[in-house]
């Protein structure tokens, strides 16, 4: 199985699905992959769209059709927050910073 990574950085909100709800909306603002005039909930109803993402994606957060909660342990390809315990495991502390970010030791 493959996979590759990249990150995304925006404005903080504390409403994480509203904050990925907009970086969704942003991205398909600035490439719509060939899909044009489709919402973001649209393309995720498209069985065009699920193939290309499943056959290669965006690299994006595009890639995501729904934010699942932290704690929750469904498989798929979700967008799933850290929890607490795993972003202390990380960065040392309950608040992770750009200088400062999951996955990174400073």
């Amino acid at each position: 199985m493959g996979g590759n990574e990249w990150t995304h950085v925006g404005p903080y909100q504390r409403d994480l699905a509203a904050a990925f709800r907009q970086a969704q909306e942003d991205e398909l603002a600035r490439d719509n992959h060939g899909f044009e005039g489709r919402s973001v909930e649209e393309l995720w109803q498209d069985p065009e769209w699920q193939e290309y993402i499943y056959t290669g994606g965006t690299g994006t957060v595009l890639d995501f059709p729904l934010m699942i909660e932290a704690a929750d342990t469904d498989d798929g390809p979700f967008m799933r927050p850290l929890t607490d315990v795993e972003v202390r495991a990380s960065v040392g502390s309950s608040r992770p910073t750009h200088l400062r970010g999951v996955g990174r030791r400073t």
